[in-house]
């Protein structure tokens, strides 16, 4: 019994790693693709990710079939700096 566990353990491992990495990486690259967009449009302030998430719209159409698309959303945070006479 502990063999079989051992060898379901080592075969899921590497997946899971793959997984998460790819994961990680995903979430850094859009990270900087957000604050690419934002830095080519001229924002000067800080572009922070604070979640993903997923998101349906269904579109309705007569005499067919409704459309269901999926959607993934990052919920952002953009916090502009302060424009006072100093910095004028």
């Amino acid at each position: 019994m502990v063999k079989n566990n051992f060898k379901y353990l080592k075969i899921t491992m590497p997946l899971i790693l793959l997984l998460t990495m790819i994961a990680i990486f995903f979430y850094y690259n859009a990270q900087e693709n957000i604050k690419g967009f934002y830095k080519t449009r001229g924002f000067q302030g800080k572009v922070q990710i604070t979640g993903i998430g997923w998101a349906d719209k269904i579109t309705y159409r007569m005499n067919k079939e409704d459309e269901v698309k999926h959607y993934l959303i990052f919920h952002i945070i953009i916090k502009r700096p302060l424009i006072t006479k100093k910095n004028m």
